[in-house]
């Protein structure tokens, strides 16, 4: 149970070096032990902000193993979606 593990904290990197200037990197760490646990990019040609969320370090390809998903924002930036690499809903119908 999550409560039962207690608090953890975490701390995100940015990186906007180089060609990562316009589309920069985030990668989240434990606080504790600075392990890695997760690395996210914008991505580039979307008409709202659209980031893809991977668990592997530098790994940041939709066709990865480690691809988790991807965040998305509305026009306003004020309600973001997040989708996974599994099934469509709407492709099956109800």
């Amino acid at each position: 149970c999550p409560r039962r593990a207690g608090v953890v904290q975490c701390y995100i990197k940015r990186n906007r070096s180089g060609t990562n200037k316009l589309f920069p990197e985030y990668a989240v760490y434990m606080k504790d032990g600075d392990r890695f646990l997760m690395c996210s990019k914008k991505r580039p040609n979307n008409k709202t902000s659209n980031y893809l969320i991977s668990m592997g370090e530098n790994d940041l390809k939709r066709s990865s193993r480690n691809y988790i998903g991807k965040l998305r924002a509305n026009f306003a930036g004020t309600e973001f979606q997040i989708f996974d690499a599994g099934w469509n809903p709407t492709a099956f119908g109800d």
